[in-house]
């Protein structure tokens, strides 16, 4: 959980100056002692406000914490348990530190209006702390999951792109032995350049096994040789005409696409004189 933000040194630093500064600021306005405003950070009243803040957000990361390990697979059970020990720690904090404040610097003990006015404004306090702490953790799940599941299809389609580009095409070779065996017995030249074309594909294939991409050239190359050897089944009715510009032979394309593309679209069609 480093990606929650009550973890950083930062949060934890910063956060109580404005915080703590902030609740003296509140509580003199509920006492209505504006004209104390002008004297704020003067006052030590405010430091002891931002001590407050200090500790209170420290005992409640560590009770979140506690709670994280022991009750890290009941999601809602965490919640409410969170927030009432939330200010249950905020009411023994405020209580203990307050009182001892008033006791040790004036002398006398701190009012039960004032104590409640802390113990409320601080249990406030407790409560927005969790409060951002597990909407941190929503999102911060939220993300991960998110991560996740672009990993998966990540892994997935290069599952599909290696699966795409070591495909030995069985049907191909199948079919193209039964004419082999035909041409043999007919044309022995003949014959011979049907090899020659049936090892290229097969060669290109072989060699493209280990990489993403080809070249547009090569990729051309190898799609005339598969109609070639397609032709000698569907009687020269395959031709294919290329209009990209020679400028982009050098470009990139993922091994094996027109060749597989080209045998796709002739066995999924009829094809006649």
């Amino acid at each position: 959980m480093n990606k929650i933000f009550i973890h950083n040194p930062f949060f934890r630093l910063i956060t109580p100056l404005f915080h703590g500064t902030l609740v003296y600021v509140l509580i003199l306005l509920i006492n209505n002692n504006l004209e104390q405003l002008a004297s704020t950070f003067m006052n030590q009243e405010v430091y002891v406000c931002i001590v407050l803040v200090y500790v209170l957000f420290e005992a409640l990361r560590w009770n979140t914490k506690l709670c994280e390990q022991f009750l890290s697979s009941t999601t809602q059970n965490q919640l409410l348990w969170q927030l009432l020990t939330g200010i249950g720690i905020s009411l023994l904090i405020v209580t203990a530190i307050i009182s001892a404040y008033f006791k040790w610097v004036y002398d006398f003990s701190i009012t039960q209006s004032q104590l409640v006015i802390f113990n409320a404004i601080y249990a406030v306090t407790s409560l927005l702390y969790n409060l951002m702490y597990f909407s941190n953790v929503y999102v911060h799940k939220q993300n991960v999951r998110l991560l996740e599941n672009e990993s998966l299809r990540t892994e997935a389609l290069e599952s599909e792109l290696e699966q795409f580009k070591n495909e030995v095409n069985p049907q191909l070779l199948y079919d193209s032995l039964e004419t082999l065996v035909t041409l043999i017995h007919k044309n022995v030249e003949e014959g011979e350049d049907y090899i020659d074309r049936l090892s290229a594909v097969y060669r290109y294939i072989l060699s493209h096994r280990k990489i993403e991409l080809s070249t547009l050239s090569e990729e051309l190359k190898a799609t005339q040789n598969v109609v070639h050897l397609l032709n000698y089944q569907f009687n020269e009715q395959i031709k294919v005409e290329c209009l990209i510009p020679a400028s982009y032979n050098d470009a990139s394309i993922v091994a094996g696409t027109f060749p597989n593309l080209i045998e796709m679209i002739a066995r999924s069609n009829y094809i006649n004189r």
